[in-house]
């Protein structure tokens, strides 16, 4: 804990720490998200690459 004269001052402190560090990886996924970097208007986690065809072999050796 910190020292502070009152206490609701250090409990201030304490939340605006507390929300700093649960805000992190919210801003992470948030950047993730909406990443575009060939500047198309469409975010990045939109175009990743096509699904495998239907019948493809599967890594379990069976198709399908």
């Amino acid at each position: 804990m910190l020292a502070f004269p009152q206490a609701a001052a250090g409990e201030h402190v304490n939340a605006v720490l507390l929300l700093c560090r649960r805000n992190r990886p919210y801003r992470r996924l948030y950047e993730k998200e909406n990443t575009d970097t060939d500047a198309d208007g469409i975010p990045d986690i939109y175009q990743q690459a096509a699904p495998a065809p239907v019948g493809a072999d599967r890594s379990d050796g069976t198709s399908g």
